[in-house]
């Protein structure tokens, strides 16, 4: 009798995970918020069906063994940060079990339902709602870095309690940048453009606009923490930069930003700044890498005694050159805080949110490497 029992037990232990039972729910929880039709990349993969996951069961494995898949930069050992886009090694055998196994389907009248990633606006009654002309993405010989200005006809200062991006063609928009611009520079720079828009690599081309949040593929709307929002000032135009990568050629977008305020009469002012930065808080005298060199170099900034400061998200931004980027604090008792450790990648750059503010005493040491 318990010969029979170990064999049953053997044969349940060597039984391949299935579609059904295993492997969708892995899927939907942290895949198909872009590979699912419409979806930044539902055109190369669509994750919400099986037979389309089972045709690309060697590369799905293949990409989630090396980690590749799902793209997130930062290092979870370091610090786990919020909304994190990680499998758990666990998560990462059930597929290379699935896919050794031929990727079977199970029950497929007892799998679960595939997401509905609906168009609706997770703001539903917005304060602000700001779309931009639809513009056709010309014939690219590279990607393209286009600003639109979009007035907000506020009068008077607002608080932000909650913003979102929603793409007018998610399979053709990268990532976005939203800001504030108060100088009309940039509907100058639009003015001058006959098309809607117009070019700008790197930012919208205005060195006072201030960064108000960013969008990128897989993310939801923006909610402040709780007693602070980000301060729209009267008459400021908003300004999204849109990366169009290429291939994108002939599609047709008209992006849309939301905007929801705080009623409140007094919030504490979210400010996106960077005192990490390569013209003043850098230690080497200047950023410059020679041909066929690899080179490190190091920042730092020291948060003024009576400032305090309350950081909720971390943006870490290097064009096309870095390879590895590393930011922690040090407090005056000498308290090392782990802020992030990133493999950089142009292509999956975003705000990574705290899972909780931090606090940092006046007097704290930023560094950057």
């Amino acid at each position: 009798g318990s010969a029979a029992v170990e064999q049953m037990a053997h044969a349940a232990s060597a039984q391949a995970p299935t579609w059904a039972d295993d492997v969708a729910c892995v899927f939907f929880s942290h895949c198909t918020s872009c590979h699912h039709p419409g979806g930044i990349s539902g055109e190369v993969l669509d994750l919400t069906s099986y037979d389309e996951a089972h045709a690309h069961r060697g590369d799905i494995r293949d990409y989630t063994e090396a980690r590749v898949m799902p793209p997130w930069p930062p290092h979870p050992e370091y610090r786990s940060l919020a909304h994190e886009r990680v499998l758990t090694q666990a998560e990462i055998d059930i597929i290379a079990a699935w896919a050794n196994a031929d990727g079977p389907s199970g029950d497929l009248g007892t799998a679960p339902p595939a997401p509905v990633y609906a168009t609706e606006w997770s703001i539903p009654a917005p304060d602000l709602s700001v779309k931009m002309a639809d513009y056709t993405i010309p014939s690219l010989s590279d990607d393209l870095y286009r600003a639109f200005v979009l007035p907000s006809g506020t009068t008077v200062d607002k608080w932000i309690k909650r913003f979102e991006v929603i793409p007018g063609n998610s399979s053709a928009v990268h990532h976005v940048l939203v800001y504030q611009d108060t100088t009309g520079q940039a509907q100058a720079l639009d003015d001058a453009d006959p098309d809607p828009g117009y070019t700008s690599f790197g930012g919208i081309g205005v060195s006072d606009a201030k960064l108000i949040g960013v969008w990128v593929p897989g993310a939801t709307s923006y909610t402040a923490p709780e007693g602070m929002g980000i301060k729209l000032f009267a008459g400021a135009d908003i300004v999204i930069q849109l990366h169009y990568p290429l291939g994108s050629d002939g599609s047709l977008d008209s992006t849309r930003v939301n905007f929801l305020y705080d009623p409140a009469t007094f919030v504490r002012n979210l400010d996106i700044s960077s005192p990490l930065e390569h013209l003043v808080s850098i230690v080497e005298p200047f950023l410059s890498i020679p041909p066929d060199q690899v080179l490190t170099f190091h920042e730092e900034y020291q948060i003024p005694a009576i400032f305090p400061a309350t950081i909720v998200a971390i943006g870490p931004h290097a064009h096309l050159l870095c390879k590895h980027m590393k930011s922690y604090a040090v407090t005056p008792a000498q308290d090392t805080i782990p802020l992030i450790d990133l493999d950089w990648d142009f292509h999956w750059q975003g705000m990574y949110e705290f899972r909780h503010p931090i606090f940092l005493p006046g007097g704290s040491w930023l560094y950057g490497e």
